[in-house]
């Protein structure tokens, strides 16, 4: 929009599929924003705009819009004309980036619950994934051999393809991309060359998949599917599932490190230097007996052996360790999860989400805990 001092539109163009160059001409020119807005987003223009004029700088506002039961967002830039008593609005349909970052939360949301099984967790993922892709059904797949050829199914939702747990199907071009640590996103599968998959099996016609990652290498694949070919999958949705299919990566390797560190002490210092986030052994007296080289980046301490861990490196160390001690015996304290703010080199804190396992002796005895620390 372009607009002179007493904020009527003198011009306007506009690019948005939903509102061509003559229909906002009708809407816009010769009118004032109380005429084309609701009150409250023409107080925001009116105050944006004379504010860009008066003292010659680029001013911003935002707002929401609802049209034919759809809401809206928007971002607005006024930039005001040198030597003219004119200035030229920017708006920009932010409705899809939002709606993206909105998913983004809830998964995280659902990704932090605390006090889940493994098989819980991946069922409140799969029935996100359902929901967001508009699939009928979510797999869990694994690589069932070292070159990759053949497929798994590990977890499946409820569904009417007749797909269950441990079926095994060849890898062909439908999900050829996963092997190769990339996302499959297929529309329309029927283009494809496939003959003996998962998808000709069971008739998908629209298939989206990313890699599952252990040890920094493709072990399966987070797939969702439908009977129905489509146009395209919504933007963002591949970043999506590559980001859905990395938490869930992250878990599976949390939970190996869990299992591994739980089986005896010894085999304690080799997996956590392996890992890339923050992790340290603690004794029953909460004294630090090995810390990884991420905990001490993080950190900056380079010797953190024999400190107590909560008194050095917590915020609010005594109802932490009293949050600790208390998860620690209930009945889930093999494994558990607590949220604790790391003490970072700069004296700052970083809020992050610490899986503890129980780790034991040759007897089998609790003596200690590894602590994995995931930044939230």
């Amino acid at each position: 929009l372009k607009t002179d001092a007493s904020c009527m539109v003198l011009e306007v163009y506009s690019n948005l599929n939903y509102l061509t160059n003559k229909q906002a001409a009708q809407r816009f020119v010769g009118k004032v924003p109380a005429e084309y807005w609701p009150e409250e987003v023409a107080s925001k223009e009116l105050f944006a705009i004379k504010e860009a004029l008066s003292i010659n700088i680029t001013t911003h506002f935002d707002f929401t819009l609802s049209e034919d039961g759809h809401i809206f967002s928007y971002e607005a830039t006024v930039t005001p004309i040198t030597g003219r008593e004119e200035a030229v609005i920017w708006i920009k349909d932010v409705s899809e980036k939002q709606e993206q970052d909105s998913r983004v939360h809830e998964l995280y949301a659902i990704s932090h619950q605390p006090n889940l099984s493994i098989t819980e967790w991946v069922d409140k993922i799969l029935a996100f994934g359902q929901r967001v892709f508009k699939a009928e059904v979510g797999l869990v797949l694994r690589f069932a051999n070292e070159a990759a050829t053949e497929m798994s199914v590990v977890y499946v939702t409820d569904n009417d393809f007749n797909i269950q747990r441990y079926m095994d199907f060849p890898v062909e071009e439908c999900l050829a991309d996963v092997a190769d640590d990339n996302v499959s996103i297929y529309p329309d599968l029927g283009n494809t060359s496939c003959t003996r998959c998962i998808h000709k099996r069971k008739d998908f016609a629209a298939l989206i998949a990313a890699p599952i990652c252990v040890a920094g290498k493709p072990a399966g694949a987070l797939c969702f599917a439908s009977r129905q070919a489509r146009r395209s999958f919504e933007p963002g949705a591949e970043e999506l599932i590559g980001l859905m299919a990395r938490i869930l990566s992250l878990r599976i390797e949390l939970r190996q490190a869990g299992k591994a560190v739980s089986e005896t002490s010894q085999s304690l210092t080799r997996t956590l230097d392996y890992m890339d986030f923050p992790a340290v052994m603690i004794g029953l007296d909460y004294h630090i007996r090995s810390a990884n080289a991420a905990f001490t980046q993080a950190t900056g301490c380079r010797m953190p052996v024999r400190m107590e861990f909560f008194d050095r490196f917590i915020r609010n160390a005594a109802n932490s360790r009293a949050a600790f001690k208390e998860a620690s015996q209930n009945g889930s304290a093999k494994a558990f999860r607590l949220r604790m703010d790391l003490q970072t080199e700069d004296d700052s804190y970083v809020t992050t989400d610490w899986d503890a396992f129980a780790v034991k002796d040759a007897d089998g005895n609790c003596e200690g805990y590894a602590l994995i620390g995931v930044k939230k």
